[in-house]
């Protein structure tokens, strides 16, 4: 049994390591998961992937928005290592 997702589908013709995934943003977590569990892709392109683990990305980003919705001044860089 191949170690390819189900969501990842290729046409019967395609040889193993023949294609390349890109992942931008928070693909960039994504995609090398995905190539790890495929026998197909040969190379992973990452742009502006995230350099932080993704729970701290996600408690980031939901503080960001509550503090837009409410006004309150953004986190200094020092408020952030704190919390971490």
């Amino acid at each position: 049994m191949s170690k390819q997702p189900s969501s990842c589908s290729a046409p019967e013709t395609t040889e193993a390591g023949s294609i390349g995934l890109l992942g931008h943003s928070e693909g960039g977590m994504v995609a090398p998961y995905v190539a790890n569990r495929s026998d197909i892709v040969a190379f992973v392109v990452l742009l502006a992937s995230p350099a932080v683990p993704g729970n701290e990305l996600l408690r980031t980003q939901q503080l960001d928005l509550l503090r837009l919705a409410w006004c309150f001044p953004p986190l200094t860089m020092h408020e952030r290592v704190q919390m971490s």
